[in-house]
This record gives C-alpha cells, sequence and structure tokens, in this order.
C-alpha cells in the first residue's frame, strides 16, 4: 500500500464530527491569543498609526498569500491530515515531513507551557497570590488546568471541539464590546492629525513612514502565526472539504479582528497615551473610554483568550504526533488511540512534558527559558517548506510554471524573511533541538525497516548536526548570550 493511500486509509477511520464552525473556532482561538490585548501598546510604542496599520496589512497580504497556499494544497491532496507537516513531506520526503511535524510540534508544546504562566498570571488582577505567574499558586492552578485539558481532549474530538468553540465566543465577546466601544469613540482629528508623525522619533525610533513600516513589520508578521490550525484537526473533520474552507474563514476574522483592533485604538486614544499603557493594553484603552468596568473585562477576557489558545494547542499537540506517527515519521507509540479515537499516548506525553516544565519553573526558571529560546523559531520551519512545497507541487500538478508557482514563491520570501527576522542566533540554535529528535526519527525508521537516510537528506542532517556543534561552540564562548536573546 502507497504512503498516500494508507493515509487517506487512516484519515477515514478516524473521521469524527468536527464541523466547519468547530475548526473555525479552533484556528480563531490559538491564533487570537494573548498578544492581541497588547498589540496597539507594541506598535504604539514603537511608530504612529499610519505605518503600524500599513505594517500590518503587509502582513496581512503576505499571510493571505501563505493561507492560499495552504488552501491550494489541502484541495488537491484532500486525503492528506496535518498539512503542516504532511505536505512537506509529500514535496521533499519523509525527512523534511519530520522536520516539519518536530518544528511544529516542539514550538506548541514549548509555547504552551508560557500560555498556561499567562492564563494563571492574568487572574493576578483578581487575586494577587497569581501574579505573575511562577508563583506554588499559579503553578498548581495551572498544572490542573493542563489535566483538565488532557482529559477532555482525550474524551473525544466533537467534545473537544465544542469546548474550545464555547471558549471562543466567551472570549469574542469582550474583543466585540471593546471594537463597538472604540468605534463610537473614534474621533477622526485625532486619528489623522498625526498619522505619519512617530512620537517617539526623539528617541532614536525611525521618524520616517518607511522606517516606521520597517519596525513596525518585526511585530506584525507574527500575529498571524498558527492560522494554518483547521489543518491540524483535519482528520477530525465532519468533511474534509471544510478544512480548507475553515482556513479562509478564519483568516478572514482574524484580519478584521487584527485591523479594527489597531485602527480604533488609535482613534480613541494617542499614540502616547496607548504606548502607556499597563498590560493589557486593550484594558487600559477600554477603561479611559467606558470607566472601570472596561478594565475589569478585558483582564478577565484575557484569561479567556490565552487559556482557549493553550486549549487549543493541547489538542494539537496529540494530533500532529498521532498523524506524524501514521506516516512512519515517528514510532508508532505515537499512533495508540483510546476508545474515543483519541491519541492517548501522544497526549499524554505532549502533556507530561509540559507538566516537567512547569515544575522546572518553580525549581530554576532558567530552564524553561532557555527552551523556550531554542523552540520560539522551530514554529518557522514547516510554515517554509510548506511555502517550497507550494512551488514544487503546483508545478506537478499543473504541468507548469503558472500563478500558484509564483504564490509559493512569494510565500517563500515571506516565511524566510519571518525567519531572517528572529536573528541569525535565534536560527541555528534551533539546530539544537533539531539534532538529538533525529533519534526519533532513526526508531521509527527501524521500526519499519527503511534507510535511516536516503540521498540529499543525508546532507541535510550533517548541516543540522554541523550546525548544533556551531550552537553548542558559539554557546560555550559567550558569543552568543543565551541571557541577553
Amino acid at each position: 500500500m502507497s504512503q498516500d493511500s494508507a493515509s487517506r486509509t487512516q484519515g477515514d477511520a478516524k473521521q469524527q464530527g468536527v464541523s466547519l464552525l468547530g475548526l473555525v473556532a479552533l484556528t480563531v482561538t490559538t491564533v487570537v491569543g494573548a498578544g492581541v490585548f497588547n498589540l496597539p501598546k507594541d506598535l504604539a510604542g514603537q511608530v504612529a498609526a499610519g505605518p503600524a496599520l500599513i505594517a500590518l496589512i503587509i502582513a496581512s497580504i503576505a499571510f493571505a498569500v501563505f493561507v492560499y497556499c495552504l488552501k491550494y494544497l489541502q484541495d488537491n491532496y484532500p486525503h492528506l491530515d496535518a498539512g503542516i507537516f504532511s505536505f512537506p513531506e509529500k514535496g521533499f520526503g519523509q525527512f523534511i515531513g519530520f522536520l516539519s511535524a518536530t518544528g511544529y510540534w516542539l514550538s506548541i508544546v514549548v509555547g504552551n507551557v508560557s500560555l498556561g504562566v499567562l492564563s494563571v498570571s492574568s487572574l493576578g488582577y483578581f487575586f494577587p497570590a497569581l501574579r505573575g505567574g511562577n508563583t506554588v499558586p499559579a503553578l498548581i492552578l495551572a498544572s490542573i488546568m493542563l489535566w483538565v485539558f488532557h482529559f477532555i481532549c482525550t474524551s473525544g474530538a466533537e467534545t473537544a471541539s465544542a469546548v474550545n468553540t464555547l471558549i471562543w465566543i466567551a472570549k469574542m465577546v469582550p474583543i466585540l464590546v471593546f471594537i463597538v466601544a472604540m468605534a463610537l469613540a473614534f474621533k477622526t482629528d485625532l486619528f489623522t492629525n498625526d498619522l505619519w508623525t512617530n512620537a517617539f522619533a526623539g528617541d532614536g525610533l525611525p521618524a520616517s513612514p518607511s522606517g516606521q513600516i520597517g519596525t513596525a513589520m518585526a511585530a506584525t508578521i507574527w500575529v498571524y502565526v498558527g492560522v494554518e490550525g483547521a489543518l491540524i484537526y483535519s482528520a477530525r473533520a465532519k468533511k474534509k472539504a471544510d478544512a480548507a474552507k475553515a482556513i479562509v474563514v478564519s483568516y478572514i476574522v482574524i484580519c478584521v479582528t487584527y485591523i479594527l483592533i489597531t485602527l480604533l485604538s488609535f482613534g480613541a486614544l494617542s499614540q502616547m497615551d496607548i504606548s502607556g499603557m499597563d498590560v493589557p493594553a486593550l484594558g487600559g484603552i477600554l477603561e479611559a473610554v467606558v470607566g472601570r468596568w472596561g478594565a475589569v473585562l478585558m483582564n478577565f477576557a484575557i484569561f479567556l483568550s490565552a487559556a482557549g489558545c493553550w486549549f487549543g494547542c493541547v489538542m494539537f499537540t496529540g494530533e500532529v504526533l498521532d498523524v506524524a506517527a501514521e506516516h512512519r515519521v515517528v514510532p508508532q507509540f505515537f499512533a495508540k488511540e483510546n476508545k474515543n479515537h483519541q491519541p492517548s499516548n501522544a497526549l499524554l506525553v505532549s502533556t507530561l512534558i509540559q507538566q516537567a516544565f512547569f515544575i522546572t519553573i518553580l525549581i530554576n526558571e532558567s530552564i524553561y527559558n532557555v527552551m523556550a529560546l531554542f523552540a520560539s523559531s522551530t514554529m518557522l520551519v514547516p510554515y517554509f517548506f510548506v511555502s517550497l512545497t507550494m512551488v514544487k507541487q503546483s508545478q506537478e500538478i499543473e504541468g507548469k510554471f503558472g500563478i500558484n508557482a509564483w504564490m509559493g514563491i512569494i510565500s517563500t520570501i515571506a516565511m524566510a524573511y519571518l525567519m531572517y527576522s528572529t536573528g541569525w542566533n535565534y536560527i541555528i540554535i534551533t539546530a539544537l533541538l533539531f539534532a538529538p529528535c533525529m533519534i526519533i526519527y532513526y526508531i521509527a525508521r527501524k521500526e519499519n525497516n527503511r534507510a535511516f537516510l536516503v540521498g540529499y537528506e543525508k546532507a541535510i542532517a550533517l548541516g543540522i548536526v554541523a550546525l548544533a556543534i556551531i550552537s553548542l561552540v558559539l554557546i560555550l564562548n559567550g558569543t552568543i548570550d543565551l541571557a541577553t536573546m
């Protein structure tokens, strides 16, 4: 049986009832996390309203192209589940598929710990003992939430999706309240008077519109990370076609939300006022317009938002390993499913790792900080390879280098820029994670009596090992200072 046929059979066997709305809710929940509550503040601290909006629009266009690539590949390969790694595998082989799956999973698992800390620390507004998220009470609560999420996920895809949808609705209500309040308070003259004038130009930040746009791009290009969410859960969808639709619908919802929040904030308060807001900034902005209840609402909303994002990503951790095991790029241990057809082993391992990190935060927080630093750029690996796959596979599908191949090139350039914007040191230290993880791939290949590496995969593996060694040397001699990154 071919790999594609096996994937199709396994995917069909686990089909469940996650609706289009459920897929949209899952994607929006994981993308519109806690970051949106500080987006206006992050931008206002560096640039004026005009450049901030242009940078956000450019980032939106770049990810619109990426979303187009995802939809094109999903439409043409509907039997491939978890396309964020199965598409690169289709285009460039199993080792590249493994690197994409590993990069995605590492980023989510380590990132989930940050979301857990943020979730409980956001309640510090109401309960001082939870402030900071790194106290004993805070980490006990985070651990309880983690295992509740775990058991919900193991109870079935429909149950987990229904809970996630409820969280999505609950978290979007405060955001809609914010948008309506800001629209009513919008002052056209306030927005237009200093549209291009950076209030912080005298502090060394750029004054020209082009310089401001470049500065803002570093913040805005990250806001769409996670937009592929519906693809990760495509195997659980009621209809396979819904996965591609969900990506597009989710992107539109996310894009409109980001632009409205940014635009309306700059029309209600000045750049200086917005930049001076405490975290979460939307709470301070809404409080300035409607009074104290606005801050209370937004602080509760950031808890819902971070917790919802965390829950959605917990769902992803098991699904990525499950599908990767079906594709034989990780050991079959991760393919075991319970009576509810959920990846019990994959979810358990992912949850135990997150729990271990919560404990290390109490013992020595720097251990987790180093791991978070290493994993911060691994999400970009599958994004880059998906874009390259679009270039390659669109030519194979259409028999020519057409508009879709060009869309792949544009997306590849955008993802390469995203990687470049993180800094060279962030890029090379990811090899310290990928190199030891190749042992997992070796075990999977031995299980299936396959050669460990073939063809150009050997050169890629040697490159990863070489970068890992170089990174280690640069860290030991102080060239890369983890404490200042």
